[in-house]
């Protein structure tokens, strides 16, 4: 859960927190325990000027964190539902600051339950009901700005089940997962429309990409690139209805994957989001932003996972943002999650063998966005700063 440095590789941790690169500022998210810890960002929120996830305390637990992007050296604390040693992280939030995730309380020895937390609060946690009731394992995921919650919960029978929360009740409603009651699934995100998608397993147990609008309706599939028995899993969705996750295609491979739903009968995809390295190398998608630009991390000729920004289609290595020395002092950006409003700020996952990190929060702040058009001449050309095309407009979640 944490990953403790040594006195002289804090020292240089510290050297390195933020470094200015010619494209880009490296910034690194320090956990509650200090500089030489794991953090984990999830998500910005409305405003961008805060990003939420988790990191460990004083002690080895991981515990919810938020950071101002001008102090990601002074990172909050959010209590979890027990005693100050639970467990606990964040992983979504609204426009109304309201947060959740999940926490373990004090029963049975620390349960972990779904969890809500006003951001201007952060020391009041409140406990959402898992369809099993209390003794029962949940975590939420996702909350629209209506304030409907998705997350996972385990029933009375100790099936794992994708789980709605409507606005302003603790009371979970199941989503049906596409092979019916005794099939797994789990909600990743809700949509300001109230589309929802994670993943379910069908009738014959394999894990598929779903998309879901009510509770009590019956999942509808997002078919895995390699359709059939191949998985899948939806990990986003924006309000227009643009869907990215990760699917296998024909030969097993995991990859960075698309889907346009327009409601839940009507779906386009799935999409193929190549991956750095090519058809043999995997990659999944975790977010998008409003520019439509598409984040996550595929593997590089190498097999090296690597920070991954999709644009129309073409994917951009965004450690070719990195400066030399960010790249000399050893590190490399493993993943991107998500970006504020603009795209000019963009937060991930890094590593560096060198100190011993095996994954570090970071904020990415990039230059301004150029126009289309120069962008696609970037990518043709030198290909430095083209994952910032501007593309049509759209509203994310």
């Amino acid at each position: 859960m944490k990953n403790k440095l040594s006195t002289l590789a804090v020292a240089a941790l510290f050297s390195l927190s933020a470094v200015s690169a010619s494209a880009a500022t490296f910034t690194l998210l320090d956990a509650q325990a200090g500089a030489g810890y794991d953090s984990s960002p999830a998500m910005f929120d409305a405003t961008g000027n805060y990003i939420i996830g988790g990191s460990p305390s004083s002690s080895t637990f991981m515990r919810g964190t938020a950071w101002s992007i001008t102090s990601p050296n002074a990172p909050i604390a959010f209590k979890s539902l027990g005693s100050t040693d639970k467990y606990g992280s964040l992983s979504s939030i609204n426009a109304s600051g309201i947060a959740v995730g999940n926490s373990k309380n004090n029963d049975f020895s620390g349960v972990q339950r779904a969890t809500m937390w006003s951001f201007t609060n952060p020391t009041s946690p409140t406990e959402l009901q898992s369809l099993g009731n209390t003794s029962k394992i949940g975590a939420a995921k996702g909350i629209n700005d209506s304030g409907q919650i998705v997350g996972q919960t385990y029933n009375s029978s100790n099936v794992a089940k994708a789980t709605l929360w409507s606005a302003g009740s603790n009371t979970p409603s199941e989503l049906f997962s596409l092979g019916g009651g005794t099939r797994t699934g789990s909600a990743q995100i809700i949509n300001n429309s109230g589309l929802i998608v994670g993943n379910s397993q069908d009738s014959n147990s394999v894990i598929k990409a779903t998309l879901w609008s009510t509770a009590g309706a019956q999942g509808t599939l997002l078919e895995s690139l390699g359709a059939g028995t191949k998985t899948g899993n939806a990990m986003m969705i924006d309000s227009s209805g643009n869907v990215v996750g990760y699917s296998q295609n024909a030969s097993g491979i995991e990859k960075a994957t698309s889907w346009f739903v327009t409601n839940v009968t009507t779906v386009t995809g799935p999409t193929l989001l190549e991956s750095l390295g090519g058809s043999g190398q995997a990659g999944y998608a975790q977010g998008i932003n409003a520019l439509g630009q598409v984040l996550g991390s595929s593997k590089d000729a190498n097999g090296v996972s690597k920070a991954t920004l999709w644009t129309n289609g073409v994917a951009t290595d965004l450690n070719d943002l990195l400066s030399a020395s960010d790249k000399t002092a050893g590190w490399i950006l493993t993943s991107a999650i998500a970006t504020n409003a603009d795209g000019s700020s963009i937060i991930g996952n890094a590593t560096n063998s060198l100190l011993g990190i095996n994954s570090k929060g970071f904020l990415l702040s990039v230059a301004a966005v150029p126009e289309a058009d120069t962008s696609a001449m970037l990518l043709m050309g030198a290909g430095v700063m083209g994952f910032m095309a501007r593309r049509r407009k759209q509203v994310a979640a």
